[in-house]
């Protein structure tokens, strides 16, 4: 069998390199080891290949006589000689999981899938190395895929990748370590997912239930959107009320309603705030008076904890209560007022000056935040002219709701004397009760779509995968596996029967006083000669300090398509993730030293801030450094480096999972400074080191317990 490889790529070097760049690439090579769950046999295959490559290219008659073969003259303006035509490696059936393994050291993942995933249908592999050997290699090279599609922004892909290796994972439980590292990356993942099939143009139907069903999933591991619950995407509770906020503009009202409707139950103040929100454009878009019967239940429970007067008002004056409204308007509630300021300056009518309001309300603080919501889509306008609106206000009775505080929860109440932000303090419930008021119901009213009709089903609770990506890839009982990365999931109030059921029925008091309101219809007709007046009138700046979501709104979170995958969760809390996994990989050894090389800049600096050894340095090698600065600072001497890092190999060792050791290319310019009266600049270093460093697993945490520099060239 013929593999697309040459003797200079399986080094690692061009085909110009002289005699100790060969050395020197070879004795790499050797140190850079396949993951450690590789049999010895695959390794000693891979190694023979290795030394093939070296014995030929380091002696010059074969050296000259496999470039004849393979390549042409020196191109000039290359520099660097050209393949006459494309180098192949012969290779027998034996030696085939040692190319397998080359391949993947070389990033060449797709053709590891090309000649990898054949053998696993073979009923009788090679004898070159075990049959998990090759399983071993189709996963990482599937799996390394998902991480370049990741990186280039292609998320779904990405998960396609990922999926793909779980699949292959779960033909054999020889590696539940390696499945668990998956896992967690697609959990991770899953906010980008999420983003990319419910903001991107052009999705389709099937795409769309994809991404809502995701958003279904981790909703629930979290245990709800304020819950505590852990869905591993580095997403803290805070980040994740501000991936909802981001998220909102891209759902359409009924999906929202899917949404927060049910998690208002558990209860969240957030989400029955946004509820609020949700059902007031559902009421007006759909010109369905009993979505703003609902809005207002809603924020007569909230507002002993927030300020939701303004919503209140707008509320009353959907309803056609426009004695409530002027009497808001009279008691000067600022969030009114302020908006109402010119427009009675100028003389203008309260109902009037309201009703202007609301239209530039709506338009900018409820038809931004919805997918399908335009300004010509929700209208008051449109509400008021609809024969059907105007027959159910006819028949609603002035006193039909209190505004008293008798449908606050006490849940709620006790929640607001606990803490000013109400969000902190959200695990209380609700009364059982259901939302509903004594008015009548609306004639023809078509049934609010359920959320189990917005939001798709699925019996993955982890929510890893939504859509079968083949017969071969089956559903996974336990995503997770057993190395304690998930649990049971807890409810998440997404069953469209999940809110508790009344147990008694409330009634809202009646009021004693008797009070005159104009009539609904006659006040829907002023309400339309008003819009023709004022329809042009300018938007008004709206000052919402009581908000329940603060300042997430001001400062959200910024995960979006064209920004890089680092960015959830962040840099710190990725750090801390990646450093202490059980497991060791490349990325923790890279990530190790990269720490420590930023450590020295700050311990040896100007400000001699040795702070960040400790998380990065083992007891022993900690105080050696620390001393070390303790002693420069004394002398009043600091450095200023620059540092280039390139991992060579990485190796655990056999006896002892908890150590491994890290050999790196280190490139270190260092430009020291004396400080005196005058600062000095004295002269700089270069130096090209190769380091091994001695890692150990420290309370948890992988940090270095020695370095010893290798060999200096210079």
């Amino acid at each position: 069998m013929f593999i697309p490889l040459d003797f200079y790529r399986i080094l690692g070097i061009p085909p110009q390199s002289g005699g100790e760049t060969i050395e020197q690439a070879y004795q790499d090579r050797l140190l850079q080891l396949p993951r450690r769950e590789f049999s010895d046999a695959a390794v000693t295959i891979r190694n023979q290949l290795l030394a093939i490559a070296y014995e030929t290219l380091r002696n010059p008659e074969k050296r000259q006589a496999y470039d004849q073969e393979w390549w042409g003259a020196m191109d000039e303006a290359l520099g660097e000689a050209l393949p006459l035509t494309t180098p192949e490696l012969e290779c027998s059936p034996e030696q085939k999981i040692g190319a397998l393994l080359i391949l993947l050291d070389l990033g060449e993942y797709e053709l590891v899938l090309k000649y990898g995933e054949p053998v696993l249908h073979y009923p009788n592999p090679p004898a070159g190395g075990l049959p998990q050997d090759y399983l071993l290699s189709v996963i990482l090279a599937h799996w390394e895929l998902s991480r370049e599609r990741w990186q280039q922004q292609q998320y779904e892909f990405a998960a396609t990748a990922s999926l793909k290796a779980i699949a292959r994972l779960q033909q054999d439980n020889d590696f539940p370590a390696l499945g668990a590292e998956i896992r967690q990356e697609l959990y991770r993942l899953r906010p980008y997912r999420i983003l990319e099939l419910l903001a991107k143009e052009g999705q389709g139907e099937e795409q769309r239930q994809q991404g809502l069903a995701l958003l279904q999933a981790m909703v629930q591991d979290r245990g709800g959107i304020e819950g505590k619950g852990e869905d591993y995407s580095g997403l803290g509770n805070d980040d994740f009320l501000k991936f909802i906020h981001q998220l909102r503009c891209h759902l359409t009202v009924a999906e929202q309603n899917a949404l927060f409707l049910p998690e208002s139950q558990r209860p969240s103040l957030v989400a029955s705030y946004l509820a609020v929100h949700s059902l007031m454009a559902e009421g007006v878009k759909e010109q369905d008076p009993m979505a703003i019967v609902e809005a207002k239940s809603l924020i007569i429970q909230l507002e002993n904890c927030q300020d939701l007067a303004l919503e209140k008002a707008i509320c009353e004056l959907l309803l056609g209560q426009t004695e409530v409204v002027l009497a808001a308007i009279d008691q000067g509630d600022p969030k009114i007022v302020a908006g109402l300021e010119s427009k009675l300056a100028a003389g203008d009518d309260p109902l009037t000056a309201f009703y202007t309001f609301t239209e530039q309300w709506l338009e900018e603080e409820i038809v931004p935040y919805f997918r399908d919501l335009s300004p010509e889509t929700l209208s008051p306008k449109a509400y008021f002219n609809n024969p059907s609106v105007q027959q159910y206000l006819e028949q609603l009775e002035p006193d039909s709701f209190t505004t008293d505080n008798s449908f606050a929860s006490p849940a709620l109440l006790s929640t607001a004397t606990e803490s000013e932000t109400p969000m902190v303090h959200s695990s209380a419930a609700f009364p059982d009760r259901p939302l509903t008021s004594t008015v009548p119901p609306r004639r023809g009213r078509s049934p609010r779509r359920s959320r189990d009709d917005v939001f798709p089903s699925t019996d993955n609770t982890s929510g890893l995968a939504v859509t079968t990506l083949s017969s071969a890839i089956a559903y996974d009982p336990d995503p997770l596996g057993t190395n304690g990365i998930g649990g049971d999931s807890t409810s998440n109030g997404f069953s469209s029967n999940s809110a508790p059921e009344s147990t008694s029925k409330h009634q809202p008091p009646r009021r004693r006083k008797k009070r005159v309101t104009i009539k609904p219809v006659r006040f829907g007709i002023f309400l339309l000669c008003l819009a023709g007046i004022v329809g042009g009138a300018t938007a008004l700046i709206i000052s919402r300090t009581g908000d329940p979501l603060g300042g997430l709104l001001e400062d959200p979170l910024d995960i979006f398509l064209d920004q890089p995958s680092e960015f959830i969760p962040d840099e710190a809390t990725s750090r801390s993730l990646i450093l202490s996994q059980p497991n060791f990989n490349q990325q923790v050894g890279q990530m190790v030293v990269q720490n420590w090389l930023d450590s020295k800049k700050l311990a040896f600096g100007k400000n001699y801030d040795v702070g960040a050894l400790q998380n990065v340095l083992a007891p022993n090698l900690l105080a050696q450094q620390q001393g070390r600065a303790q002693r420069d600072q004394s002398q009043k001497i600091y450095h200023q480096y620059e540092h280039k890092l390139r991992i060579l190999a990485y190796q655990v060792n056999p006896q002892n999972p908890n150590r491994a050791t890290v050999t790196a290319r280190v490139e270190e310019i260092s430009q020291p400074f004396t400080l005196g009266n005058q600062q000095q600049k004295g002269s700089a270093t270069k130096d090209d080191l190769t380091v091994r460093y001695q890692l150990v697993r420290h309370q948890g945490v992988w940090k270095i317990d020695q370095i010893q520099v290798v060999n200096s060239p210079r």
